[in-house]
């Protein structure tokens, strides 16, 4: 039995394609955004609703944001609607992912310090 070749994306795809890329450059300006303000205001010695906002509520967000993405990403590569090499921008989503991370852990890390204290360095 012969096998079937594989699915070549059509130039119907040209348009996912674009609004992937679109997609990508949106949430990766964003992102940069958020992980630099965490980068520059940490540590935190306080709350203030303003950081506990961007900084576990939008990070977050944004997490999930680029999860969704890397998903349709790899539902349109086994599909066949996108080229192959669109694969390698998963790389893209996982380093977004992992500097985000950062922001709420960071910020909630930070909180618990603030309202229960720095533990004793020979405790």
């Amino acid at each position: 039995m012969p096998s079937k070749p594989p699915v070549q994306p059509n130039k119907s795809s040209k348009g996912l394609g674009v609004l992937l890329l679109a997609a990508a450059l949106v949430l990766t300006i964003i992102s940069y955004f958020v992980a630099m303000a965490s980068a520059v205001e940490e540590p935190y010695f306080s709350f203030e609703p303003s950081q506990a906002f961007v900084q576990v509520g939008i990070a977050t967000s944004l997490i999930t944001l680029w999860i969704v993405w890397a998903l349709m990403l790899v539902v349109t590569l086994a599909t066949g609607m996108i080229h192959w090499k669109w694969s390698l921008a998963l790389l893209w989503a996982v380093v977004a992912i992992f500097y985000l991370s950062f922001c709420p852990s960071g910020y909630l890390y930070d909180m618990q310090q603030v309202f229960f204290g720095f533990p004793e360095a020979n405790s």
